[in-house]
């Protein structure tokens, strides 16, 4: 039908996270910066936004790479955000939701990077999150 063309055409050309599939396992996570933290990142500090298991391995099963300048931001994580084919987002049903500010570049947690977390998220159709990086890891 002509409207359905329409409507694949506008969703990509659209590449937001308002136009992805969150059909299946995804959670759209939106991160903001607290005002309190702003003062300890520069524009071009690296954030991780990942999901990572509740109980199990800390390796992410979800992660999108940015940079702090993008703040605030809205993704969506899904399987295609998996980092290795066996520990996917839809192997589970709930996650842990974290932004990190990475100072050094690296995903591993460092002295003085600045996090926020959402614990326990279901990851069912598009559950949508709100992450506050509030916080400076001891």
């Amino acid at each position: 039908s002509e409207s359905r063309n329409e409507a694949s055409r506008t969703a990509e050309l659209d590449s937001s996270a308002e136009a992805a599939d969150v059909s299946g396992a995804a959670v759209r996570v939106r991160v903001s910066l607290s005002p309190d933290m702003a003062s300890k990142v520069s524009p071009q500090d690296t954030l991780f936004i990942f999901a990572r298991s509740v109980s199990g391995p800390p390796m992410p099963l979800a992660a999108s790479k940015h940079v702090v300048a993008e703040l605030p931001i809205e993704v969506v994580l899904t399987d295609a955000n998996a980092m290795a084919p066996m520990a996917k987002l839809s192997n589970v049903s709930h996650t842990n939701i974290v932004a990190r500010v990475s100072k050094s570049g690296q995903p591993i947690a460092q002295a003085g990077d600045l996090y926020g977390q959402v614990e326990n998220v279901s990851v069912n159709d598009g559950t949508s999150v709100d992450v506050l990086i509030d916080t400076v890891q001891p």
